[in-house]
């Protein structure tokens, strides 16, 4: 289930699209960077990098939202999607 958001994320940043929904996913995906980064850093790992690619692609979704842009978005994109990939193997 978490692999299919990250899909979904990344798509949504190499696509650029003008929808609504795009806030809802970043929040989500944002949530479950903070989320993973705080209980790795609790149990003593602190190089969580799967952590940082969902928080960073929580904020460049939200930021995509409000009508920002920067093209390492598209990069972050298919970071996220194969991070994904990897996640459902």
């Amino acid at each position: 289930m978490l692999a299919i958001i990250d899909l979904i994320a990344g798509l949504l940043l190499i696509t650029r699209p003008e929808f609504g929904f795009v806030r809802i996913i970043g929040l989500i995906v944002l949530g479950k960077g903070v989320w993973s980064i705080v209980t790795s850093g609790l149990l003593g790992y602190f190089t969580d990098w799967m952590g940082m690619i969902d928080t960073l692609a929580g904020v460049g979704l939200l930021v995509m939202y409000g009508g920002g842009s920067f093209p390492l978005l598209a990069l972050l994109g298919v970071v996220i999607i194969f991070k994904g990939l990897f996640s459902m193997f």
